[in-house]
């Protein structure tokens, strides 16, 4: 469950989750890589419609998501966290610290919707995805 210390602009947010903030944005590249989509600037010459990238990611979403949760995990663990039951964050304790096929579905949605977030994400950041650089 998300802290309501989380629930704030991105300002008022302690430096652990700034920090859990822009890891998260530094894998969108390397997940959509995976599925040969790729990050540009929204003034990149190429451009497709947003319907037809989603339609990628849908289709390659458990991949995507289990990257996304992949790369989630190695942001923690480096970050001194460890697997264990409950969760505690003023230990560094997370139940989620293990691989995606193990999670429950409601927590494989939560990797599942952060890929699918990743077009209104990138737009918000003046970025754009393509399926091809040429």
């Amino acid at each position: 469950m998300a802290s309501k210390e989380m629930d704030v602009d991105y300002e008022m947010l302690t430096e652990d989750y700034k920090e859990n903030n822009k890891a998260a944005a530094a894998r969108i590249p390397h997940v959509l890589d995976l599925v040969g989509l790729y990050v540009v600037a929204e003034t990149f010459p190429k451009s497709q419609p947003r319907a037809d990238i989603e339609k990628i990611i849908e289709a390659n979403i458990e991949l995507l998501a289990e990257a996304e949760h992949n790369d989630w995990i190695a942001h923690k663990i480096k970050n001194g966290w460890a697997y264990g039951e409950p969760r505690d964050d003023s230990k560094k304790v997370h139940d989620c610290l293990k691989p995606y096929l193990e999670l429950s579905e409601t927590n494989k949605d939560k990797d599942r919707n952060a890929v699918r977030r990743y077009p209104e994400i990138l737009e918000a950041a003046n970025y754009k995805i393509v399926s091809n650089l040429n």
